[in-house]
């Protein structure tokens, strides 16, 4: 397929707001979706259509899904960049409610999204997309940032086992520290710095126009994790 119909959860700074930027400008038909109000802004800037909901709440995300099927004409492709909640606190004074918002803000709504699109995939023979994270991200945040991003990691693994009967091609992409100002000069610290969110848009229509890939999680970490492990 030359052009996608998006479903495109998003967060406000970094590669989110870039991204939805780039997809617009490249011709792609997209549809915003998140909880916050600065989505009305950007939607209006590109033009496009949105929805504000928690992605968290499946029925109100469910909502959103059928209006961007019915607004799109169809649904080709559901990206979820999720994030926050990412901060160096250890485990002795890490709160069990941050880590539960952590998990749900991470991975639950992953699924909600997969689960909430099913049935327009299964017609387009669509795409998902999620976001993990490089290891030495999740190695250097908290117990329930890592929780998250590892729980997309194997949702990653097993949706796309269990979908492939359908044709649904499920990946996700696990990026290292992304500048959240898309500054052209933040390359120059190498790969040990962060870098701006283009590598990400990249590897995203990588995913999108290749179907021979299905269950990777695709590192684009600039060289943060080189020397670490998988552990997984």
């Amino acid at each position: 397929m030359d052009f996608y119909e998006y479903f495109y959860r998003w967060n406000w700074t970094g590669h989110g707001k870039c991204n939805s930027r780039k997809f617009k400008k490249s011709g792609h038909n997209i549809f915003l979706c998140s909880r916050g109000e600065l989505v009305i802004k950007l939607a209006k800037e590109l033009k496009c259509n949105y929805a504000r909901c928690d992605i968290k709440d499946y029925n109100s995300l469910e909502i959103a899904i059928n209006r961007a099927y019915n607004v799109l004409g169809g649904l080709d492709a559901v990206i979820n960049v999720s994030g926050n909640y990412f901060s160096q606190e250890p485990v002795e004074s890490y709160d069990v409610k941050e880590f539960v918002d952590a998990l749900e803000n991470n991975a639950i709504t992953f699924f909600n999204i997969i689960k909430a699109s099913l049935n327009y995939l299964k017609e387009s023979r669509g795409t998902a997309i999620g976001f993990s994270a490089a290891e030495n991200v999740y190695l250097n945040s908290n117990p329930g940032y890592a929780a998250g991003k590892g729980a997309v990691y194997f949702m990653t693994k097993y949706l796309a086992h269990s979908l492939i009967q359908y044709g649904i091609r499920v990946n996700s992409i696990a990026p290292g520290f992304i500048d959240k100002e898309n500054n052209p000069n933040s390359g120059r610290a190498g790969a040990t710095g962060r870098y701006p969110p283009d590598g990400v848009l990249d590897a995203i229509n990588m995913l999108l126009h290749n179907n021979m890939i299905t269950g990777e999680v695709i590192r684009v970490a600039g060289g943060h994790d080189i020397d670490v492990g998988s552990g997984l």
